[in-house]
């Protein structure tokens, strides 16, 4: 019975530390990047929505009539609007974007490939990106869209109700809320740096 239970207790200690290692492996600027990607792409397929496009919710409250009250919200930043575009989004991301190696400090991040009115992305080196292809050799071209999704399905599965709530209620701050704050995938320089860039655009 004592040797049943050092095998199983040996079992689950292999299983934790194992787990904590592919944790350490984690490449936390793919997953700031996947995360801002969600938001962004769904984002900018809310803003195709016509505004004026409402549905009814229902409610479980009845008036002195007898009658459910339903109450008109906006199509666009619906719960069940946004809950489609994350189940579909990924597919997306894993075909638009890339792992871009960035030449002066090495790190990888993750960039839209061509902009949504369809230009070339000015900040994706392609000249880094056809080398590190060139020099992989026998690695299936298709690995990095197989690793974006992934990162981006693993994102949305743990997060898909902070994604819905600070969405829906067009929060200002939602790359924040779930990707520094709730997930810890990018970090309070990152944003800053993000929002420094932003304001130089302007």
């Amino acid at each position: 019975m004592l040797c049943n239970f050092q095998i199983v207790t040996f079992f689950l200690s292999s299983i934790i530390l194992k787990s904590s290692v592919v944790a350490g492996k984690k490449d936390l600027g793919l997953y700031c990047g996947a995360c801002k990607a969600i938001i962004d792409e769904v984002e900018h397929e809310i803003s195709k929505v016509d505004p004026r496009k409402k549905i009814d919710v229902g409610s479980f409250r009845v008036d002195p009539n007898g009658k459910t009250k339903s109450v008109k919200v906006s199509f666009a930043r619906s719960a069940g609007h946004i809950t489609d575009l994350l189940e579909s989004i990924c597919g997306g991301i894993s075909s638009d974007y890339v792992k871009n190696v960035e030449s002066d400090s090495g790190k990888i991040s993750l960039k839209r490939m061509v902009t949504h009115d369809g230009k070339m992305a000015g900040d994706v080196d392609f000249q880094a990106l056809m080398a590190r292809a060139q020099s992989s050799g026998d690695r299936p071209p298709d690995t990095d869209s197989k690793d974006i999704r992934f990162i981006c399905e693993s994102i949305i599965e743990e997060h898909e109700d902070d994604f819905i709530k600070y969405i829906s209620g067009n929060d200002k701050d939602v790359a924040y809320k779930i990707c520094t704050e709730a997930g810890e995938y990018c970090t309070e320089e990152e944003d800053s740096s993000d929002g420094q860039s932003e304001k130089e655009e302007l």
